[in-house]
């Protein structure tokens, strides 16, 4: 389950943010708007618990932009 991490405050509203300090849900959700609208929501549909879409949605709604520099070390963490 994705909210096994800590939860924090959305990432839009975190001053110094890290790939150290993210919890997995703003992982997964800087993952999936790396992807594109299209791609993400099809990865969306096949997540079966409805908490973790609901976070991760929320998640995606509240990132204006990802940091290149982040979303490198997101994508280093899912390879």
């Amino acid at each position: 389950k994705l909210q096994q991490a800590t939860k924090g405050p959305p990432l839009s509203m975190r001053s110094a943010i890290t790939l150290g300090t993210m919890t997995n849900t703003q992982k997964v959700a800087a993952f999936l708007i790396s992807l594109g609208p299209e791609m993400a929501s099809e990865i969306m549909k096949h997540i079966r618990d409805e908490s973790d879409v609901e976070s991760i949605a929320l998640e995606i709604a509240s990132m204006k932009k990802v940091d290149p520099e982040i979303l490198t070390g997101v994508l280093q963490d899912f390879y």
